[in-house]
């Protein structure tokens, strides 16, 4: 577990997607083995870091999504277990699954605007205006999210 998470930092670091790649293959087979010993914390953690491994590497955005709720689903599974006045504790130490998807949306638009600042300057207003398109939707996620919590 440990190889694969520095692996992932080294990549993260370094901007190496071979090690990004190297990393979410470590950490998948961890969690097979996770998995089967019943130890949902440690799999909770390491499934996280296979979500960010994958939006690092451009998965379908399917995938991501359905291992994204697999990891929600289990974090529900451990907070149940706890007392109530533990699970306050806990779960306010955890990122929300919407906080993961602005993290992700941010991953994205940082490798558009990489491909638009390397690209043809022909592709340019191409790729400018989905990086455009792109950043409005989360904003405007981030409005409506923001809007609905104060309500």
């Amino acid at each position: 577990m440990l190889e694969g998470i520095f692996t992932y930092y080294q990549g993260t670091d370094s901007n190496d997607i071979s090690k990004i790649n190297q990393a979410h293959q470590i950490l998948e087979e961890v969690c097979l083995q996770l998995e089967e010993m019943g130890l949902k914390p440690d799999l909770w953690q390491v499934q996280r870091i296979v979500i960010w491994c994958r939006t690092r590497l451009n998965y379908p955005p399917l995938e991501i999504e359905a291992l994204t709720a697999s990891t929600n689903q289990l974090l529900e599974q451990i907070t149940s277990s706890l007392t109530p006045e533990d699970q306050v504790f806990y779960l306010l130490n955890k990122w929300t699954a919407d906080e993961e998807y602005i993290a992700t949306e941010i991953n994205q638009l940082q490798r558009l605007q990489q491909r638009f600042i390397t690209s043809n300057f022909l592709l340019r207003p191409w790729l400018r205006l989905r990086l455009m398109r792109r950043l409005n939707a989360l904003v405007e996620h981030i409005d409506k999210t923001t809007n609905h919590n104060f309500q």
